[in-house]
C-alpha cells in the first residue's frame, strides 16, 4: 500500500502538469501578485483534480454516462466560464510598479481558487486523464486506503504548484514591468482562445 501512496502523489503531479487554462491562470497570477497567489490558484485546481480522482476510484461508470450524455450543454458553459475568467484576467493582468510592489508582498485572495475550481470543473475531459493516469500506474486502494490515496493525490498536486509558483515568482523579479505585463496579457489571450475553442466545439455538436 505504501506504493500506492507513492504513487498517488505522482498522480497528483501528472496531473497538475499538462499545459492549459488552470496553468496559465496560475502563472499570470504568479507573475502578477507573488509566490501565494499562484499557490491558492493552484489550490482551486488541486482540489477539483482531487474529486475528479475520488470518482476515477469509486464511480467511473456512472461519471462517464452522465457526461456523454450532457457533452454539449457541459463543453458549452466550461466554455463560457473559461471565456470570462480569461477575458476578466485580460483586462486585470496589466502588471505596474505597484503591482510589483504587492507581488513582493504575496498578495492573495482566495477568489483565485474558486476561479481554478471553476476551470477544472468546466474541463470533464480531466476526469478521464486521471482515469487514465491511475490505470497507468496502477493504483490499488481499498476502503480506507483509498482516502489516504486521495490525501496523497491533493498533495502531489499542491506540492507541484507550490514548487511552480516559487518559481516564476523569482523570475518575474529580474524582469521587467513591461514584459510581465505582455506576457500577462498573452496568457489571458491562451485562455480566452480556451474558452473559445469549448463553446465552439459544443455547439458543432448540437
Amino acid at each position: 500500500m505504501i506504493f500506492s501512496l507513492l504513487k498517488s502523489f505522482l498522480l497528483g503531479i501528472c496531473a497538475a502538469v499538462p499545459v492549459g487554462p488552470v496553468m496559465l491562470f496560475v502563472l499570470q497570477k504568479t507573475l502578477n501578485y507573488g509566490r501565494k497567489a499562484g499557490l491558492v490558484s493552484g489550490l482551486g485546481s488541486a482540489c477539483m483534480d482531487t474529486v475528479y480522482a475520488a470518482i476515477s476510484f469509486f464511480i467511473l461508470a456512472i461519471a462517464e454516462n452522465f457526461i456523454d450524455s450532457h457533452e454539449v450543454l457541459i463543453a458549452f458553459i466550461g466554455g463560457i466560464i473559461i471565456l470570462v475568467v480569461g477575458v476578466v484576467s485580460f483586462f486585470k493582468g496589466s502588471v505596474s510598479k505597484k503591482n510589483n510592489t504587492v507581488a513582493k508582498k504575496d498578495k492573495y485572495s482566495a477568489s483565485y481558487a474558486v476561479q481554478t475550481f471553476l476551470m477544472a470543473l468546466a474541463n470533464p475531459a480531466a476526469l478521464f486523464v486521471m482515469f487514465g493516469l491511475s490505470t497507468i500506474l496502477g493504483i490499488d486502494a481499498n476502503g480506507y486506503w483509498n482516502i489516504a490515496c486521495l490525501c496523497m493525490v491533493f498533495a502531489g498536486e499542491l506540492s507541484y504548484w507550490a514548487l511552480f509558483s516559487w518559481f516564476f515568482s523569482k523570475v518575474c523579479k529580474s524582469v521587467s514591468c513591461k514584459t510581465l505585463s505582455l506576457f500577462s496579457k498573452l496568457t489571458s489571450v491562451a485562455i480566452v482562445i480556451f474558452g473559445i475553442v469549448l463553446i465552439v466545439d459544443g455547439l458543432i455538436k448540437i
